[in-house]
């Protein structure tokens, strides 16, 4: 989802995202490692091709790869697969499998809330001034329902989404300080 949309996605809810997405640019994170000179501990590179991460993340498992390629180079091909992971570690809890929409009718929220994890992190800013208030809407429910329900389940899904992250980024960065020295 682009910044357009999530624009007018909150815009019917009273949601002002415009100033954000001003300053909105979908630039994937950053990884840090060591620097060669002295007096800075470490550099931020602005951001990484996917053949750069491709190389530094060689040798992990599918998962974490995939993870690393969308979060750090931006590669949304990994995306249909991360969705799918993460929809799975959703249907794997002890949730209830249903929540109210914004009607009041009963609707499937597992693979929208994995699709939200993914597009918060691509849309980090956007999220973070207006939440819980996007979220409710990107979920088509109500911020009661999304305060009430969803967002205690979010936030695992968040965690596990970030220690994918966690893991991926240790791998490379310890592969990329091996190279520096």
């Amino acid at each position: 989802m682009d910044a357009e949309s999530l624009i007018a996605l909150a815009a019917p809810r009273g949601i002002n995202l415009e100033r954000a997405a001003r300053a909105h640019r979908n630039k994937p994170r950053t990884l840090s490692y060591p620097a060669a000179g002295h007096e800075s501990r470490f550099v931020r590179r602005p951001e990484w091709t996917v053949s750069e991460i491709g190389q530094a993340a060689s040798g992990l498992d599918e998962l974490r790869f995939r993870s690393a390629l969308y979060a750090f180079a931006g590669d949304q091909s990994a995306k249909p697969y991360l969705h799918a992971a993460l929809t799975q570690e959703a249907d794997s809890r002890r949730w209830p499998r249903t929540c109210l929409d914004v009607v009041g009718l009963p609707i499937r929220y597992s693979g929208h809330l994995a699709l939200l994890v993914l597009e918060v992190d691509r849309h980090q800013n956007l999220f973070g001034v207006a939440a819980p208030g996007l979220h409710a809407a990107f979920m088509h429910v109500t911020e009661k329902t999304w305060i009430g329900e969803l967002a205690q389940r979010y936030n695992t899904l968040e965690g596990i989404w970030a220690n994918w992250l966690t893991c991926a980024a240790a791998e490379i960065q310890a592969r990329l300080a091996e190279e520096e020295i």
